[in-house]
């Protein structure tokens, strides 16, 4: 209900407001005398809040009855042997995907990034700990280097010996269907059992690109 929701949420005390006679700058540039420390204030924000999400995540849960798993959310993972990782929309007809394959006797896993920054390293880690290959899947490439997702995601698991894959698809919009999710799955199987990916960065359902 709106009163719990109320009971839920801290005041709204705003901390800026417009005052004619307390005129002042809202995100105004900082010198280069002051940046430095500016931006290591940032970065030790950022850090916190991966433990701030964590307790709000836990908060939320015991007032609402749901829990969203905090930075990542895992499905099927535990005893999975490759897992795909995704974040938006497309997870939910990568579930169905999982779902399929799963009736197949392939202990694939899926796993959902709530957050991309702070970017949920740590959890990463834990997972490619039990697993034999990862496959991300990316909307968006930074060119030359592959999607932006997966570039975090290999730094994160770098010195792990396990086939690491980037697949792009749904550039602009386009759909994902359940067809594209299972040929990923399918690369990653392959990766896995082959103990490397003949290819690192693939293009799904893309005109005129070879799969």
């Amino acid at each position: 209900s709106s009163d719990e929701v109320r009971e839920f949420l801290p005041p709204y005390e705003p901390k800026v407001i417009l005052d004619t006679k307390n005129p002042m700058d809202i995100g105004s540039f900082s010198p280069p005398e002051y940046i430095q420390e500016v931006r290591y204030q940032n970065e030790r924000s950022m850090q916190n809040a991966k433990k701030v999400i964590k307790e709000v995540t836990k908060e939320f849960a015991s007032y609402f009855g749901r829990d969203y798993y905090g930075l990542i959310e895992e499905y099927r993972c535990d005893d999975a042997d490759v897992v795909l990782v995704t974040t938006g929309t497309v997870t939910g007809t990568a579930r169905e995907v999982v779902d399929e394959m799963r009736q197949e006797g392939k202990k694939v896993g899926l796993v959902k990034l709530r957050f991309y920054r702070p970017f949920p390293k740590e959890e990463l880690q834990k997972i490619g700990e039990h697993v034999n290959a990862i496959g991300v899947y990316d909307r968006s490439i930074s060119f030359g280097s592959g999607g932006p997702l997966f570039i975090e995601t290999r730094s994160a698991l770098y010195g792990y010996s396990i086939p690491i894959l980037n697949f792009l698809a749904g550039l602009g919009g386009r759909d994902v269907t359940k067809r594209d999710i299972r040929k990923m799955f399918d690369y990653i199987i392959k990766a896995a059992s082959e103990g490397k990916a003949k290819k690192e960065i693939i293009w799904i359902g893309t005109r005129g690109v070879e799969e």
